[in-house]
């Protein structure tokens, strides 16, 4: 941040680590908890909105969401 790049996490799979990387300033975030691989023919629906991680989908987080 202070050379004024922004910082991608990738692998992030768990709340907690979510959680410690906006505590961090991490601005984002990519990873399996916010969706598995996507099968192409799935791939709109996921983007539309339509398909969600079950476990962030009941904390409130729609998928990509930071």
């Amino acid at each position: 941040q202070g050379l004024g790049l922004i910082s991608i996490a990738e692998g992030v799979e768990h709340r907690s680590q979510r959680d410690l990387l906006k505590q961090m300033g991490c601005e984002m975030i990519q990873g399996y908890w916010f969706s598995r691989p996507q099968p192409a023919d799935q791939l709109q629906a996921f983007l539309n909105g339509k398909a969600v991680n079950p476990e962030s989908a009941a904390e409130g987080t729609p998928s990509g969401a930071v």
